[in-house]
């Protein structure tokens, strides 16, 4: 991989990490990320017209499925984001996602699992481990897994398990779809779906928060639609000459970014461990990659 692949891969991770950012500072998450998916879709339309090919109707069916998953994902990661911190909710859903996708292939479809894979797992397990504890006062004489049960406890790292389960799904969804349907008119559609699933319940039951959130997040919201899709380009267009395995490892290392910005930017409690953690995290995430 060229230094150029190299170093446009490790800003579309700063950029996702950079969008996350900006979305945990919305006044309602969920709300936030169903409106960036209407605004990619408003603010998309034409580019994606201009540049639309015909697809096979067999599209179609991944564009809906992965659609209904993302509808989930937005549920989970705004619910994870609403009760728990930047730092500790984005590594934990994007760390996890590839070690999903792993077990997900061993169990359904019989995918042998190297033994650098394994050891990938387990390395993201422990930065998981690492990034969840909370220190105990010097003199308390618990064990570190007493420091870990807090989190256990906490609804935001259930939350975060599970939308890296979602991210694992959706992509899994994702590499079929684009076989039939241009990566771009697919991402596009994908959003376009979700939002048209997700707009009666936002609008009926939520509809006093997405108007205090549109008058508050506006331009936030439509820097964050602007921000996903064309982080998003730049990946397909490194593909294109790289190998998936090592894009999707330097992509991860948007969890460290998160780390950092959780903890530097919006001082989030615990940002030694939740750095740490995501470093292991990445690691493992890279192992998991070049299995």
């Amino acid at each position: 991989m060229g230094f150029d692949r190299l170093a446009l891969l490790v800003l579309t991770a700063l950029i996702h990490a950079l969008w996350n950012f900006i979305s945990k500072k919305g006044l309602d998450k969920q709300v936030f990320l169903w409106m960036m998916m209407v605004a990619t879709s408003v603010l998309f339309l034409i580019p994606v017209l201009v540049l639309h090919e015909s697809f096979p109707a067999e599209g179609w069916v991944y564009i809906i499925l992965s659609g209904s998953v993302t509808v989930l994902y937005v549920m989970l990661l705004g619910g994870a984001y609403q009760n728990g911190d930047l730092s500790a909710v984005y590594p934990v859903a994007r760390g996890t996602a590839p070690v999903w996708t792993t077990l997900i292939a061993f169990v359904l479809l019989g995918e042998a699992i190297p033994p650098i894979g394994l050891a990938g797992i387990a390395l993201v397990a422990v930065g998981v481990f690492i990034s969840q504890l909370r220190p105990r006062p010097k003199e308390a004489t618990v064990t570190v897994l007493t420091d870990f049960l807090p989190s256990l406890r906490g609804k935001a790292f259930w939350l975060s398990i599970f939308t890296g389960l979602s991210i694992a799904a959706y992509s899994v969804v994702d590499r079929v779809g684009v076989r039939y349907v241009p990566p771009v008119t697919y991402l596009y559609l994908v959003f376009l779906v979700a939002g048209v699933l997700l707009a009666p319940y936002m609008l009926r039951a939520r509809g006093r928060q997405v108007a205090e959130e549109w008058r508050a997040h506006k331009l936030q919201v439509a820097a964050v639609a602007v921000m996903s899709m064309t982080a998003y380009v730049m990946v397909l267009y490194v593909m294109r000459t790289t190998m998936v395995g090592y894009v999707s490892a330097v992509r991860e290392s948007s969890v460290i970014f998160a780390a950092l910005l959780g903890t530097l930017a919006l001082r989030e409690s615990f940002g030694g461990q939740k750095v740490l953690g995501s470093v292991v995290i990445f690691a493992g995430v890279i192992l998991i990659a070049l299995a």
